[in-house]
Parts: C-alpha cells; sequence; structure tokens
C-alpha cells in the first residue's frame, strides 16, 4: 500500500499544500488535474527525484521519505519513456532489473512473461530506432515492471500517441496490471484516460489536493466549485441555502426560479449554514429530456423552454436549453438520433434532485447568475 501524509514542497513559485492519499495493494488510482497543477512534482516526490519538505511517504509499511531512488523498489515510466537507444528491446527490459538488484535466476523467465504479455515476441532484438511510438511504450512498459516493483508510477504515458493507439494501449495497461496485480498511480490530465484506469480518482489543482473517491462519485459529485470546473461541468447554478434540517438543506435557484430539497448525502463533507452561498450542478447527461406533452411521473422539477443551438458529437448530442422566463441555459446530452426531431422544438426537461451537486460558494468564487 501505497501512503502519502501531509507531503509539502515549495520549488519556485509553485507550493504543494500538504497533501495525503492511500493506494491500497493492487489498486490503480488516477491523479488528475491541470496543466501545473504539481501532477508530475507528487510523483518525482514518490519516485524519490524530490525530497518532501514536510510529510512522509510509506510503501507497504516502510518509510521511503529518506530512501534513495535506486531502493524505492517503484517502477516508473516517464513522459519521455527514456530508452536507451544502443540497447536492444531485450536488453532494455533486462536494464530495469539490473540497475535495482543482482540477477536471480528467473529474470528471464520474468522478462519473457512481459515480453510475451505486451506482445513483443517478434521485437526483442530491434533497436529502438526501428519501432513505432506505440512498440516503445510497450517496451518502456516492460522494463518498468521487469524488475517486479511494488508500485509502477505513470507520467501521462500516452499523450504523445494519436487516439487509436493511446486507446489500443489503454486496454493493454489495465490488462498488465489487473495480471499482475501492481499497485499503480498514472498522472493524467485527460478525462476519460483517468476514468477509465482509476478506481479511484485523485483531483489535484494548483497544488491543492481538491477531491479523493470513487471515479464515478467525483466525476457525478465533485467537491469543490474549481474540481467541477476542471471535470468541464457546464451547469453551475449560483443558489442561497435558505433553511437547513436534519435530512439536509433548501436551497433557492433565483436563476430558474426553482426551490429545492437537497439530501445531506448530496453535501458531502462540506460544512454548509443556512444563508450561505453555494453552487448546485447536475452533469448534461444526467438531465432528462422529454418533448412536450409527454407523459412522465417523475415528482423531481420539470422546465419547459426550447432548444437554442445543438451540438452533434459522434456518439452523442449536445443541447442548449433554454427555459422560459429564465436567461439561464442548461447543457443537456441525449442521443444523437434525437437531433431532426428537436431542432427547434419546444421541449421539457427533468431535473433529477439525487442527481445535483451541491459545492460552497467562496468569497473569491464567480458563477454568473
Amino acid at each position: 500500500m501505497l501512503k502519502l501524509e501531509g507531503i509539502t514542497l515549495r520549488t519556485g513559485s509553485f507550493t504543494l499544500n500538504p497533501l495525503s492519499l492511500e493506494i491500497h495493494s493492487g489498486e490503480c488510482h488516477a491523479l488528475l488535474g491541470p496543466s501545473g497543477a504539481g501532477k508530475s512534482t507528487v510523483l518525482e516526490l514518490i519516485v524519490g527525484f524530490r525530497r518532501p519538505a514536510a510529510g512522509r511517504i510509506f510503501l507497504n509499511g516502510k518509510d521511503l521519505t529518506q530512501v534513495p531512488v535506486e531502493r524505492r523498489d517503484v517502477g516508473y515510466l516517464p513522459q519521455q519513456l527514456a530508452i536507451f537507444p544502443h540497447l536492444s528491446v531485450k536488453e532494455n527490459i533486462m536494464y530495469g532489473i539490473r540497475c535495482r538488484r543482482k540477477p536471480h535466476g528467473n529474470d528471464w523467465a520474468v522478462v519473457e512473461s512481459l515480453i510475451d504479455a505486451l506482445d513483443l515476441g517478434d521485437l526483442k532484438d530491434r533497436m529502438p530506432a526501428n519501432l513505432s511510438g506505440g512498440e516503445r511504450q510497450r517496451v518502456a512498459l516492460a522494463r518498468a515492471l521487469a524488475p517486479s516493483p511494488k508500485l509502477l508510477i505513470l507520467d501521462e504515458p500516452f499523450s504523445a500517441l494519436n487516439e487509436t493507439f493511446r486507446r489500443e494501449l489503454w486496454g493493454l495497461l489495465k490488462s498488465i496490471q489487473q495480471r499482475y496485480h501492481v499497485t499503480t498511480l498514472m498522472v493524467t490530465h485527460d478525462l476519460e484516460e483517468a476514468f477509465f484506469f482509476g478506481e479511484k480518482i485523485h483531483i489535484l489543482i494548483h497544488g491543492t489536493l481538491h477531491q479523493s473517491g470513487p471515479r464515478r462519485e467525483v466525476f457525478d459529485r465533485p467537491a469543490t466549485l474549481e474540481a467541477a470546473r476542471f471535470l468541464g461541468i457546464p451547469n453551475l447554478f449560483p443558489a442561497m441555502v435558505i433553511d437547513k434540517h436534519d435530512h439536509g438543506i433548501v436551497v433557492g435557484l433565483k436563476s430558474l426560479g426553482l426551490q429545492l430539497s437537497i439530501d445531506r448525502n448530496t453535501l458531502g463533507n462540506a460544512e454548509i449554514k443556512k444563508g450561505d452561498s453555494v453552487v448546485l450542478g447536475i452533469r448534461p447527461e444526467n438531465v432528462v429530456l422529454h418533448l412536450s406533452g409527454q407523459p412522465c411521473s417523475q415528482n423531481d422539477p420539470r422546465l419547459k423552454g426550447e432548444v437554442v443551438e445543438m451540438v452533434e458529437g459522434i456518439h452523442d448530442l449536445s443541447i442548449s436549453f433554454k427555459p422560459y422566463d429564465s436567461d439561464a441555459v442548461i447543457k443537456v446530452t441525449t442521443e444523437r438520433h434525437r437531433s431532426e426531431t428537436l431542432h427547434h422544438k419546444k421541449i421539457e426537461i427533468i431535473l433529477p434532485i439525487d442527481r445535483f451537486f451541491c459545492v460552497p460558494l467562496n468569497r473569491n468564487d464567480c458563477t454568473e447568475e
């Protein structure tokens, strides 16, 4: 198990605020955030390229905070791969073992297993100059795994590949991670990549860890306004807490002309009291779309209005919906085949209360009314 306890670092103008997280043995987590968030800095602290100013790093109960890189038993796959051009595929993979410890009798069996699992059998005698980008990625992954590390660190390893190769390697890496049960932390700024790999996701923004949790919970219920914006959730509505009770809160959404009773489970760990300014949000795919007049038995709030814009994607349709008597615009994601029937149509949407999330509105935050 990897455990970070309040690690901090200041370098130049960047500050990593106290960060704590845990990854249990065999799990795969994603550290997600925008460029400049400090994701690679966290990895460098774990691998040992940097030392934290405060806090401690544990791996399987052993304190690694002051342990040298070569003794941490951590496999590392950097963005630039760092494959040695003068070594063959097989020699590159063996290098990972030789620089970590004395050779063992079963080393070649481990290498052969990885070569087979990563489909490198026909390439093992080739030089890196004769490999494609995807093949080099597989060689670098095999080298990182060859010493049988207790932890595998991946620093945006697929960012330089095209979409086709990236998706192929996503599936391959996931199968390898599950096959070898290696505890894994991947850094990425790609939301889809994080959701694919991460059993749990940690969102890091400007050096601060904003949220950690199961991937669906993080994507559906971000804990802060900053996290919601980074996750690309467009439906964010300023609201006021007009009452608080044992089961949750009652909020008023002036922009939509609604009062909603929000269950306390939706509030997460936020300390919210009567009179507070908050933001209610809902993902576009969680908004229910109904044509006007279509019967519906749901008790959730309904809004009538019209479609003001449609953007057709490869797999779905993005709709901008404007309620009557409101300047607000609500984004809705629905099936692509509905584009013909919805063009300039008057429609009705349903806002499932249990799909809303609620976050505090800090003094420095700004949302459109």
